[in-house]
């Protein structure tokens, strides 16, 4: 029940469904309550317009993103594994017989840096499917196993562990896998706006984490004023981004897996 709430609530509680949503709300009292109506309305507009703005956007993402620095293939520590975190591909599925990189593959592209300059032996690839949201789709696990092999590492230094559902059962059954290895200290590879929590997660599974965070949205210099006042999609698909790990870390802190 957890996971299938954690998946069906945010798209109605975040932007642009929680605005929407209050919208409706917002038509549907206006007669009766005209006050709290337009007060819904004027926060529905509000905060669609701010979190669609690179001023609304950094404005989430920075203390996420900046909470651990970029470290840099060769600058990176040795250690026992290279945990890749799933998030990375479009796994194959459908009519597409092939996986392919999305938005945040640099997820990938990092694993391999930090394996080509020999800062551990193996990649540890977490990350499966959840039968709602992804029935008939390859593991994504799997998917990105054939990808590091295509880009040149070798099949005998990758390991995929395709049953976690989320950051939660990424870190509890890697450490599973891992422990019974002896590979304690780890390169954790993820999205810079997601390390915070799954660097928690991880520490608190019982591995000694160094996080190789990477795929920064924040960081890349400012446009002037003006333009970053101006509203465009993928500043909004930041910022729903950003609130669910805020969200993630409060709900996993309360559930004490942090």
């Amino acid at each position: 029940m957890f996971l299938f709430l954690s998946k069906l609530l945010p798209p109605l509680v975040f932007p642009p469904g929680g605005n929407l949503l209050l919208l409706v709300l917002a038509w549907f009292t206006r007669k009766r309550w005209p006050r709290l109506a337009g007060a819904m309305f004027a926060v529905s507009v509000l905060t669609l317009y701010l979190l669609s703005t690179p001023w609304g956007s950094d404005l989430l993402l920075l203390p996420l993103e900046s909470r651990y620095t970029e470290v840099g293939a060769s600058a990176a520590p040795q250690a026992e594994a290279i945990v890749l975190l799933g998030g990375g591909v479009f796994p194959a599925a459908g009519w597409h017989k092939h996986a392919e990189l999305n938005g945040a593959g640099d997820r990938v592209r990092e694993a391999v840096a930090l394996y080509r300059a020999g800062k551990a032996p193996i990649i540890f690839i977490s990350g499966g499917n959840i039968e709602f949201l992804d029935g008939g789709a390859e593991p994504e696990a799997i998917s990105t196993a054939r990808m590091l092999e295509s880009l040149g590492v070798p099949a005998a230094a990758v390991i995929a562990e395709d049953a976690s559902r989320n950051t939660h059962e990424n870190a509890e059954l890697t450490w599973r896998m891992l422990n019974a290895r002896a590979a304690h200290r780890i390169l954790l590879v993820t999205s810079a706006s997601h390390m915070p929590r799954a660097a928690a997660l991880f520490r608190h599974a019982g591995f000694d984490v160094v996080p190789a965070p990477c795929n920064y949205v924040t960081g890349w210099g400012k446009p002037s004023l003006l333009f970053r006042l101006v509203p465009e999609p993928q500043h909004l698909v930041d910022s729903k981004s950003a609130l669910r790990e805020y969200a993630g870390l409060l709900v996993y802190w309360m559930r004490g897996w942090l």
